[in-house]
């Protein structure tokens, strides 16, 4: 699958709100969501779940799709980061 109509599924199933390329990926210049950031690196590993800390989905144990999941979305749109959830986890960060 070539890199711009995966940038473009992916952003139709929900999974790709922007995607960062390294300079001189030329091949989606023109898929929408996509940017070509200069000073763009991998985040050190210290920065991986870091939306989590500090709201009530950090005191969960959550297993690693869920995690990454519930990371991706639990700022931008907490209904959606429940969806994540189970029934029991879910009525953890109710309480």
């Amino acid at each position: 699958m070539k890199l711009k109509s995966l940038v473009s599924k992916a952003g139709t199933l929900g999974c790709a709100q922007q995607v960062y390329l390294e300079k001189g990926s030329a091949e989606v210049k023109d898929a929408k969501k996509a940017h070509f950031a200069k000073d763009y690196r991998k985040a050190p590993a210290s920065d991986q779940l870091r939306q989590l800390r500090g709201t009530v989905f950090a005191k969960l144990d959550l297993n690693a799709t869920q995690a990454t999941k519930v990371n991706a979305w639990c700022r931008a749109d907490v209904k959606k980061a429940l969806t994540w959830l189970s029934p029991a986890q879910r009525d953890q960060v109710e309480r």
